[in-house]
């Protein structure tokens, strides 16, 4: 059912509820079909397995899928031109069964990686190990040489978790990667022989060919690639499962592949080396070449997030060189120092290499090299002085180790890798869309054509604005590519961003009549194949100053600024653009679930604001946090794009509205090297003045845009603030850009901040592994942000690898199963890495108080558990010693990594294109992998995000530590009743030091049941007193020995 909550303007209700229509959420000319993975159940017919799975008994409150399917997130785009027809697909999750097909006693494994390196091969190779072992597999090879050490006995090695351990912390492939095959008939028939029922291929593109191949020779298909003929007869039972990988980022449907974020990292190292250069140097133009054969994502990325480039070259554009080597000299004139990034498949477009490597791709020029002769050689026929900065990092970006976003990408795609397999899938490939984790037929990729970066899309616009290059391209268009479909022109000026691929999709796999041609496609769904009975989607509309007073309904200047958005570029919205959340369709018809629509963020035609009126004021409140300079940066430089002149930044947030000395003038000059700074250069701060003489001043000050950067509690404010500017009739756009290292705000996928905090966490844990492992009997202890929410610290334990035991706000904890599951894993390995989250300092311990900004005041946790464990270890009379580190602050405090950098950007440009539309009382943010504006009453109105005991996520987590629960053990009345008491008393030691004080004890027994007059004699034992302190674990001991 569809149901319509209007704006607080418009009374806030919600309407009567309707079915959901296919208009509601889709244009006319789209439609959904479903990919169907094999299972093999259908060829080998009887022998559908379902046993058990080993995981319920070691976790038997995780939560295992049955057959649930994932829709790519809906989206419409509110105007006349869209497709002829165009397909989003329907993917089945990936996840834990709770039934699989392989009894794992009773299978072999193989992992071969093939193509070239990439960060995060080894974390692949790592977690496939660990997870099959998990399961209880009890031979896994690795194959080293790609598909040719297929062929070779000598390159089958055995791998063990202790084989795998640190392996993950070098680049590379410890497995050595290679290109080219042997027949994929041969490697099936040597599969055979060494009973391996489970094939695990990571590779790229052509390796997922191979892939597919081996799976139809095994499984005696004759497909597209078999030989004639050559299909093992009878067949194989295996299961085959692709892990996709490329820097490239170019394999279709995924939202990305890992080794991405990793590559783009590395990349913006050498632009900040080259804007070092040119910067410091005389006449200097720094000069940079970054990977991307056939696309531009990691130099587009790359550009994104560094923000010092003024020019950026890849291989998806038209370029005429003659304008690219004048707008260099005109940059020259203009610019005291010049940044410019080319793509190498720039050496297949403006220049042209010959021959093919092993893997059978095509050459490429070297385009670098050529492009500074070229450069030199303008400047010098018009005698400009000129030295240019070469660099060239192409191989270093990919033989880098993962970086954490990277390194948690790994470890699920890996251990949902597996899930399928012991599931009893075969010729499939795992991924991630739409924010969502999937199982696909191989074919769904390797038969689309690979991604590119759209010319006339979002992605492209947003670095446009970034450098604010202009149109390089030839005066008159240059044609198609032969290759490209007739009906979907590779460059067309109509096609929108988005539905060019998904009629390239549609092409692909259906004939001319749009019947599916694919045995592994369904024919277009219904909408009940789609979404559930009890499903209820609600749109949520926004308010808009057009309901109190008309606009200036200007055209937007971004369409006519000089290095803008260009007219043929398809990236405008309108009150029509809805973006609906990926919607699942689970085994149980009957659950339902709540689907959200919102308003799809984007540049608006026609302008609600006319910029040459506009006053703006940035305010950012609550503690500092990666990318808030990045963010007032952006909101600058992008309104100085719209021609907005008169932006003030605030400092000392809500406070600092009310101080006249407080506002600063902001100009792209003043802030155009923030963003390499942590922190916030307005000084952030907690708690507020009254919100009507905010008003007020915002009011008397002719502000009529107000941007505000903050977590839950700063957009109550913004929230607070926005109705008082109703109040008093004041026309004003009020955003809000949500952040909080703690990733706990309703709604959103993540939050900006959090990635950053989450690298510099697993450093913390990576120095804490360290000193565990190189100092005898060692705990290393750290203790992470995450006053109510675990993800910094889940994400960070997924992501370090090294972690033994992981305890988070969110989980039940006894202490006394906690010390002794420490205790054990010391006796066993000698050392121990142990994380925890600043928020058990309000489960395990209490604090007192509260802050400026209301938050109760936590007892700090990290001490208090680091002495706990001294004092068991003490007890128990064993050698121990541990390395406490506290990187708090250390985590918050830094500037934001590149994934953060270009989420900040693309927030902020979201934020003032909803401005300057008119919208107001909103918040901006990325849902279901689409950026959005929410009402602010809806991240306010929700309750804070939290880590669900029960979830993938947290499987993940204690698949990785692989440590047991934390609860209780069962036991006897009295073993429970010495651990309520004890927790009890725990409460009140604030200091960990094991001794309270006896009114303390007495209270704790009496709360307990046990009368005051019995409790008295008791505490005067002189067993129990240490400097007229209880020692009350022996107490407890002795109580209930």
């Amino acid at each position: 059912m569809l149901r319509i909550k209007s704006s607080p303007d418009q009374g806030g209700g919600l309407s009567e509820p309707r079915p959901i229509e296919w208009s509601d959420v889709l244009d006319d000319g789209y439609e959904v079909r479903r990919f169907q993975p094999s299972h093999l159940s259908e060829r080998f017919e009887g022998r559908d397995k379902k046993l058990d799975n080993p995981l319920k008994e070691k976790y038997p409150d995780a939560r295992f899928v049955g057959k649930d399917w994932s829709t790519q997130a809906f989206y419409t785009w509110g105007s006349e031109a869209t497709p002829d027809s165009s397909s989003l697909f329907q993917c089945l999750r990936a996840g834990q069964s709770e039934k699989i097909y392989w009894d794992p006693s009773e299978v072999n494994a193989a992992i071969v990686n093939c193509g070239g390196l990439c960060p995060g091969l080894n974390s692949v190779i790592r977690e496939l190990t660990m997870m099959l072992h998990l399961y209880g597999v009890k031979k896994v090879y690795g194959i080293i040489g790609g598909y040719k050490g297929v062929m070779e006995p000598e390159n089958w090695i055995e791998l063990t978790p202790d084989v795998v351990q640190e392996i993950h912390l070098k680049g590379g492939s410890f497995l050595v990667s290679d290109r080219g095959n042997p027949p994929h008939y041969k490697m099936a028939e040597m599969f055979r022989e060494h009973n391996v029922r489970q094939i695990f291929i990571i590779g790229g593109d052509g390796t997922h060919k191979g892939a597919s191949t081996i799976y139809e020779e095994a499984s005696g298909i004759e497909g597209a690639q078999t030989l004639p003929g050559c299909a093992l007869d009878p067949p194989y039972e295996c299961s085959v499962v692709g892990v996709p990988k490329t820097i490239d980022n170019d394999i279709a449907l995924l939202d990305y592949t890992f080794g991405f974020h990793s590559a783009v990292e590395e990349a913006v190292r050498a632009i900040d080396a080259a804007y070092v250069e040119a910067s410091g140097n005389a006449n200097c133009l720094g000069l940079v070449k970054l990977m991307g054969r056939s696309s531009g994502f990691i130099a587009l990325e790359a550009t994104l997030s560094a923000r010092n480039v003024d020019l950026c070259l890849i291989p998806e554009m038209d370029i005429d060189m003659s304008k690219v080597l004048d707008y260099i000299v005109e940059l020259k004139k203009t610019r005291k120092h010049v940044v410019i990034v080319v793509a190498e498949g720039l050496g297949d477009t403006v220049i042209k290499g010959e021959g093919f490597d092993a893997g059978g791709n095509k050459k490429l020029a070297d385009v670098g090299p050529w492009f500074k002769k070229q450069v030199e050689d303008h400047f010098k026929s018009k005698g400009i002085p000129l030295s240019i900065k070469y660099i060239d990092p192409s191989y270093q970006i990919r033989a880098c180790p993962p970086d954490p976003f990277d390194s948690v990408y790994c470890s699920v795609l890996a251990q949902n890798a597996v899930h399928a397999a012991m599931a009893g899938y075969t010729g499939i490939t795992v991924g991630k869309i739409d924010e969502n984790y999937v199982v696909l037929p191989i074919q769904a990729i390797t038969e689309l054509p690979s991604k590119v970066v759209d010319v006339h899309g979002r992605g492209f616009g947003r670095m446009l604005v970034t450098t604010r290059q202009p149109d390089l391209g030839p005066d008159v268009p240059a044609a198609a590519p032969a290759e490209a479909p007739a009906e979907v022109p590779a460059k067309s000026p109509t096609a929108k961003r988005g539905s060019l691929y998904s009629a390239q999709a549609h092409a692909a796999f259906s004939n001319a009549d749009g019947k599916a041609t694919k045995t592994y496609l369904s024919e277009p769904l219904d909408i009940e194949d789609v979404f559930m009975k009890n499903d209820v989607m609600t749109r949520y509309e926004l308010q808009h100053l057009s309901s109190r007073e008309p606009g200036a309904n200007v055209s937007s200047p971004i369409l006519h600024t000089e290095g803008a958005v260009r007219e043929d570029m398809k990236v405008f919205k309108n009150e029509n653009s809805w973006s609906t959340s990926s919607v699942w369709k689970r085994e149980d018809e009957n659950k339902g679930a709540e689907q959200l629509q919102f308003l799809r963020a984007g540049p608006r035609e026609v302008l609600y604001w006319d910029p040459k009126t506009v006053k703006a004021a940035i305010v950012n409140c609550g503690g500092i946090c990666p990318g808030l300079n990045s963010v007032i940066r952006e909101i600058v430089m992008m309104l100085d794009m719209y021609g907005c002149k008169d932006i003030f930044g605030i400092i000392g947030g809500y406070k600092g509205v009310m101080e006249p000395d407080t506002w600063l003038k902001l100009t792209p000059k003043y802030v155009d090297e923030v963003h390499l700074k942590g922190g916030s250069f307005l000084v952030s701060d907690r708690g507020n003045p009254p919100h009507i003489e905010m008003a007020k001043i915002f009011r008397d000050r002719g502000i009529t845009h107000v941007y505000i950067i903050g977590g839950d509690g700063t957009h109550k404010g913004v929230m607070q603030t926005y109705e008082q500017m109703l109040n008093i009739d004041y026309k004003c756009s009020m955003c809000g850009i949500p952040k909080t290292i703690d990733n706990d705000i309703a709604l959103l996928d993540f939050t900006f901040g959090f990635h950053t905090a989450v690298d510099k966490a697993v450093e913390a844990i990576d120095a804490a592994y360290v000193e565990a492992t190189c100092n005898a009997n060692c705990m290393g202890l750290v203790k992470l942000m995450g006053r109510h929410a675990g993800f910094i610290a889940m994400h960070a334990c997924l992501a370090a690898r090294n972690v033994n035991l992981c305890l988070i706000a969110e989980m039940d904890i006894d202490m006394e199963t906690v010390k002794e599951y420490i205790a054990d894993e010391m006796a066993r390995k000698k050392y121990c890495v142990v994380v925890i989250a600043e928020g058990l300092g309000d489960t395990l311990i209490k604090g007192s108080g509260a802050d400026a900004g209301g938050n109760k005041s936590l007892g700090d946790v990290g001490p208090w558990f680091k002495k706990q464990i001294e004092q068991h270890m003490k007890e128990l009379k064993r050698p121990f010693t541990c390395k406490y580190i506290d990187p708090s602050y250390m985590i918050r405090a830094s500037p934001p990594d590149c994934f953060d950098s270009v989420y900040c950007s693309n927030l902020a440009m979201a934020a003032v294109n909803g401005c300057f539309a008119g919208y107001t009382g909103f918040s901006v943010g990325k849902v279901s992998n689409h950026y959005v504006m929410i009402p602010i009453d809806e991240i306010t109105g929700r309750k804070s995000r939290t880590i669900d005991l029960r979830s993938h996520w947290f499987s993940r987590l204690v698949y990785t530590t692989q440590q047991p629960s934390m609860t209780a053990k069962p036991g006897s009345e009295k073993v429970t009743m010495k651990r309520m008491i004890t927790h009890g008393f725990r409460a009140k030691d604030k200091a960990g030091s094991g001794l309270i004080e006896k009114s303390e004890v007495s209270s704790v027994l009496e709360e307990m049941g046990m009368a005051a007059a019995s409790t008295g004699p008791l505490l005067e034992i002189k067993a129990f007193n240490v400097d007229g302190k209880i020692s009350y674990e022996k107490f407890a001991e002795w109580l209930y020995p």
